[in-house]
C-alpha cells in the first residue's frame, strides 16, 4: 500500500510536468511548419498546442494569433476571425490580434483583391 502511494504521488508531481512540454513542443513544431508553407500541418499543431491546455497566458495567446494568421492564409476567414476574436476576449490590451486579425477581415470582405503586403509598386 505504501508503495502504491509513493507511485500515485510520483506520478501526480511529473504529470504535469511531461503535460506542460507536449503544449509547447506542439507550438514550436506548428511554427516550423509555417516556416516550411505548411499551413494546414502548422493549424493542426497550433489547435494541439492550444487543446494540451498547458501554456502560459502568453504563450497561449501567442499561438491563438500564429493559429489565427495560418487559418487566415489558407482562406479560412470564417475560422480565422473566430481566432482572433477568441484572442481579443483573452487579452484585449495586445494589439496583436486586432492588427492581424483585421488583415483577415479585409481579405474576407474582399478575397479577390490583392493583399497589401505582395501588391508590387
Amino acid at each position: 500500500m505504501r508503495r502504491l502511494c509513493w507511485l500515485l504521488l510520483l506520478f501526480l508531481v511529473t504529470a504535469p510536468l511531461a503535460a506542460h512540454a507536449d503544449g509547447f513542443a506542439l507550438a514550436k513544431q506548428g511554427f516550423q511548419a509555417q516556416k516550411q508553407g505548411q499551413w494546414d500541418e502548422a493549424i493542426r499543431l497550433y489547435s494541439a498546442a492550444l487543446e494540451a491546455g498547458d501554456l502560459d497566458d502568453k504563450s497561449r495567446l501567442l499561438v491563438m494569433g500564429l493559429r489565427g494568421n495560418a487559418l487566415g492564409i489558407r482562406g479560412r476567414y470564417d475560422e480565422a476571425v473566430q481566432a482572433f476574436d477568441a484572442a481579443i476576449r483573452r487579452d484585449p490590451s495586445s494589439p496583436l490580434p486586432m492588427s492581424v486579425g483585421g488583415w483577415s477581415i479585409c481579405r474576407r470582405a474582399r478575397p479577390t483583391s490583392p493583399s497589401p503586403m505582395t501588391r508590387r509598386r
